[in-house]
Parts: C-alpha cells; sequence; structure tokens
C-alpha cells in the first residue's frame, strides 16, 4: 500500500515542481511510510523530530529517521530500507554490550533529545539526496516554529512550502487495506454501542457508558484480533441537558463515538431516549433523520458535496425546521487524530468519487433539551454508497 502512495505522491509533488517531501504530522509520516510513530502521535513536544524524507527523484531512496529506541519497531513496520537514528535519553542497547566492562562504550546520552544532532541528520539526509538547493514540501500548517526556524538554518538554500492540502486530497481516495480497516472500526463501533447501550438506564453515569463501550470494543478484539490492532476510543456523548451527568427519566442520551484499528478511525452517532421520547425530541430525530437519508441518497460519484449538503438541510427543514443551520454535514476520516479530515460535505464543489470514504452526519444540539446525530461511516462505490454501520439508525428507547 505505502510504496503505491509514494509513487502517485511523487507524480504530484513532480507536477507542482516540488523537489521532495518531509511530513510532519503522524498520519502523514504513516501513509508514506508505514511506520506509526508513537512519538509523533502521543506527544506533540515531538512532533516532526520522527520524521521521513521522500525525493520526488523515484530514482532516488527515501529515508526514515527514528530515535534509536524506535529503531527496531520502524524498520519492522515499514518498508523502507535507510532507516537513520538519533539519540534519545532511553538506554536501549543490547545487555551484552551494557553488561561487559571489557568493552567500554559509554554513549552520553540527552536529558531528552538533541536538536542539533536531528537537524544535523536531516541535512544529511537531504544533502545525501542530491537536494541541498531545492524545494521541499511538509506540514507547514502543524510545524512548531522551532522546527521551522531549525529546517531553515540548516539547510539555508532550500524552500519549503506547504503541501498539507495535496496530502489530504490523496489520503481521500482509499486503498483497499484502508477501506478494509475503516470498514472494521465501523463494524466495532456497532457491537460496542449494542453492549454498551444494554446496560444504560435511569441513573447510570456519563462515565459508566464511556467505559462500557471502551470494555465492548476491547473484548471483541480479543476474541476477533483479524478485525485489528486496537488502539483507543473517543466519545463525544451526553446526558439531556448536559447539565447532569447520570441519565434520568425523559433524557436523550447521545452517544457520538469511534474506535482506532490499524491507524484508522470510525465516527458514529446514535441518540436513545430513557422512557419514551417527548413529541419534540421524536419530531427533531425523525427530521434528521430524513435528512440523512436524503443525503445518502445523493452520495454517488460525480455527485458535489454541495448536492449532498443541500439534500440533507433541505430535507430537515422541510421536516418542521425551516430555519435549521449546519456548516458541513459530514467530513473524510481516516487518520488523523481530531478525526475530521478535509473535504468537507458542505456547499462546496468538491465532487465524489469512487474509493471516498466519508462520515456523514446530521446534528442538531438544540438548548434545553439535548444532543442528537445520526452519524456513520459510508463508501463512495462505483454505482454508489456502502454504509459501513449496521446498527438501526431509529431513536432508541432505553430499557429501565
Amino acid at each position: 500500500m505505502h510504496d503505491l502512495v509514494r509513487e502517485r505522491l511523487r507524480a504530484e509533488l513532480a507536477a507542482r515542481g516540488i523537489d521532495g517531501y518531509l511530513p510532519q504530522t503522524e498520519a502523514n509520516l504513516f501513509y508514506v511510510t508505514g511506520y506509526q510513530s508513537g512519538w509523533v502521535d502521543l506527544s506533540w513536544r515531538w512532533m516532526g523530530l520522527e520524521t521521513a524524507f521522500l525525493p520526488t527523484d523515484p530514482g532516488r531512496e527515501p529515508f526514515l529517521l527514528v530515535s534509536d529506541y524506535s529503531e527496531a519497531d520502524a524498520r519492522f513496520q515499514s518498508d523502507l530500507a535507510d532507516v537513520r537514528t538519533f539519540s534519545i535519553w532511553v538506554e536501549c542497547r543490547a545487555t551484552d554490550l551494557v553488561m561487559d566492562p571489557t568493552r567500554p562504550s559509554r554513549l552520553v546520552r540527552p536529558e531528552q533529545y538533541d536538536p542539533a544532532e536531528i537537524f544535523g541528520m536531516i541535512r544529511q539526509i537531504v544533502v545525501d539526496s542530491g537536494l541541498s538547493r531545492s524545494v521541499i514540501g511538509t506540514d507547514l500548517g502543524v510545524m512548531r516554529k522551532e522546527t521551522y526556524d531549525g529546517l531553515c538554518d540548516v539547510l539555508p538554500d532550500c524552500t519549503f512550502v506547504d503541501v498539507s492540502e495535496l496530502l489530504y486530497d490523496l489520503r481521500k481516495i482509499k486503498h483497499p487495506e484502508e477501506v478494509r480497516r475503516l470498514r472494521n472500526a465501523a463494524r466495532v463501533f456497532d457491537k460496542a454501542l449494542a453492549e454498551a447501550m444494554a446496560q444504560v438506564g435511569e441513573g447510570t453515569a456519563l462515565a459508566h457508558i464511556r467505559a462500557s463501550f471502551d470494555a465492548a470494543a476491547i473484548d471483541l478484539i480479543r476474541s476477533q484480533p483479524d478485525l485489528g490492532d486496537y488502539q483507543g476510543t473517543f466519545g463525544f456523548n451526553s446526558i439531556g441537558r448536559g447539565d447532569v451527568n447520570r441519565v434520568r427519566h425523559g433524557d436523550i442520551v447521545k452517544v457520538d463515538a469511534g474506535v482506532r484499528l490499524n491507524g484508522y478511525w470510525s465516527d458514529c452517532a446514535r441518540v436513545f431516549s430513557c422512557g419514551p421520547p417527548s413529541n419534540l425530541a421524536a419530531q427533531i430525530h425523525d427530521a434528521l433523520l430524513s435528512g440523512f437519508e436524503a443525503a445518502e441518497a445523493a452520495m454517488k460519484p460525480g455527485a458535489t458535496m454541495r448536492e449532498v449538503y443541500t439534500a440533507a438541510t433541505e430535507a430537515v427543514r422541510d421536516r418542521g425546521f425551516p430555519n435549521y443551520s449546519r456548516g458541513h454535514v459530514g467530513h473524510s476520516i481516516g487518520l488523523d487524530d481530531q478525526i475530521e479530515e478535509p473535504p468537507y460535505i458542505g456547499p462546496n464543489d468538491t465532487v465524489l468519487e469512487p474509493g471516498m470514504v466519508l462520515a456523514l452526519e446530521v446534528p442538531y444540539y438544540p438548548a434545553g433539551l439535548g444532543g442528537f446525530n445520526i452519524e456513520e461511516v459510508l463508501l463512495i462505490t462505483d454505482d454508489g454508497v456502502e454504509a459501513f454501520n449496521q446498527s438501526r439508525r431509529t431513536l432508541t428507547t432505553l430499557s429501565p
């Protein structure tokens, strides 16, 4: 998969007169190399320190630069041959070297890491690629100023340009392996949701809903490890008006959550009522479901995001909410930790293409009543759309 990604990226960089690419986000580093960096993923302070360099010229080999602690993982995960390392504070050398007093090899490690060493290695990688006077694409939108200044200091004859939108444009069309992971993540959501909500009733704490969902997802992966490596969940759940943390009779309960498998997220939402819903709550959910189904029907190759957005909003307005306003009704989804990726299903003219995976959502958060959202992950196929989620879209009444 990642070899094909690099081929596509190189072609796009060449068309723009860009000589190489230096990823800064964990998502783009993984997308280009196959290596999922724990340092970049978990520690914002180190964003960009583990990185790679992809020369545009296919005759020049790409490089992967990681900490010495990460070297074994990087070589195992990535198909890149040239993996270079810098020192961090962690002692990770073989025991025969560290224990043998006849082989003095005391390494002076930095307290955390040495920026001068890292920037020097990035410079050497670029020089080894024959690109010390070149245009380098990177993710400037998320790059720390210290990182940018360091790159400019060691590569003064290079020009750095932002290619964030290019990477999102490439990532919007999914490889079949990405589709498989996203489909599995959506299905794990369905099963975890069913198990978690079967335990919810009057008096259930909001934290308990999240914990039950997490536990159900973990149990499912344990029983079916072929679904993928479990890497956590997120949850934007709510109870009623948001002024309590336990379910009360009559409350609306919204579960808006996702599961991460092998780097890829699901993002789905369902709505429940503790006891019979009020007439207004039922009307709201019915209108949102009408909007969702109208948008889903419009999602086919060649349609624009604007057409899907208009279908959703107009359907909600036609069902008794003529002033309903929403900036977008969905987004691309994949690797980003913030879940929502461009392009957005809004009033824009992005054309739907086969291979896009989108989270379609039609939410409404009326003051004083609670949160409502119907959200699913869908694949644009050659002739329409495939919904990954199979859980019921209806407003479900919780058992007492």
